[in-house]
């Protein structure tokens, strides 16, 4: 029996989790991932982990893999693991790295990569993932200023951070927290900003929040609440030295952290025929609006 064509997009913990249930059933199924990036990807929560220990948590790719994924043929950390190369649970599955899928045509079940591949599918799971809410261009031009989205981002944080006293976080959902810690524990004066009124805002309550913020601050943290930074100081390399905020409070910083949320990557579904409303909406059984595609 022919086995059933599917294809993964994208690499990080939804398209490698799909993926292991799919391995268990590799008779049935002849399964290619594909990734624009050049390694497995961290998700921001594991990224702000790896502050503490880049190879203490997560050894490989920065989620614990499956035996299903057999990783201790596969080289760790940053190192691609090269275009196209047969994925190592399977001879049948392969693992396409560097290459950006640009387009679904779900009337034809094909998948077209930028460099003008067309991949056929039968089943086609896309786990495109978020990227962090956009902020201002003076912002993403400050060189000690960061997102933690992938491995390189942890890796410029942990330059910053030996030379650095003081940092400031902004958010203080799970990203912000797990970094601000981490920054603290390196030696760091650390104060995390959040616009609401309370720590792990959409994760706990109110009195859990203020449970946690108590918890958080024996181990050093300061917390700014119904706060939001309004402006930054620059220095005369371009670096962030100080940020304001809303009510004229001045903080000096020698790094910045930005956890302020993401949004759903919906670019590659847009004129498939896909229906998105802030992201790729799904059925009971996790199938878009178009048969065979599940997000």
């Amino acid at each position: 029996m022919a086995k059933k064509k599917v294809i993964i997009i994208g690499a990080g913990h939804a398209g490698l989790s799909a993926y292991e249930v799919l391995a268990r059933k590799s008779d049935l199924c002849q399964v290619t991932i594909v990734s624009e990036e050049s390694h497995l990807r961290y998700s921001p929560t594991d990224s702000s982990s790896l502050l503490t220990d880049l190879a203490g948590l997560y050894p490989l790719y920065g989620l614990p893999l499956s035996p299903f994924l057999k990783a201790e043929k596969v080289s760790t950390g940053k190192n691609a693991l090269g275009e196209e190369q047969a994925y190592p649970a399977s001879d049948c599955n392969h693992l396409i790295l560097k290459k950006r899928a640009i387009k679904i045509i779900p009337r034809e079940k094909k998948v077209l990569l930028e460099d003008g591949t067309y991949l056929s599918y039968e089943a086609l799971i896309i786990c495109t993932g978020a990227r962090p809410s956009p902020f201002s261009a003076q912002w993403q031009e400050a060189a000690n200023v960061f997102r933690l989205q992938s491995q390189v981002d942890v890796e410029k944080v942990l330059a910053v951070a030996k030379d650095a006293r003081k940092a400031v976080i902004i958010g203080a959902g799970a990203v912000g927290i797990e970094a601000a810690l981490s920054l603290v524990k390196q030696g760091l004066e650390v104060a995390v900003v959040e616009k609401t009124d309370q720590v792990m805002p959409g994760y706990f309550d109110s009195e859990a929040g203020k449970a946690i913020q108590s918890l958080l601050e024996t181990k050093g943290l300061r917390f700014y609440l119904n706060s939001t930074i309004a402006n930054m100081r620059q220095d005369e390399t371009g670096g962030a030295c100080s940020v304001f905020l809303a009510d004229g409070k001045e903080m000096s910083c020698d790094l910045v952290v930005v956890a302020t949320g993401v949004q759903a990557n919906t670019d590659l579904v847009r004129d498939s025929g896909i229906e998105i409303n802030r992201g790729i909406l799904v059925n009971e059984r996790m199938e878009t609006s178009c048969r065979d595609i599940y997000a």
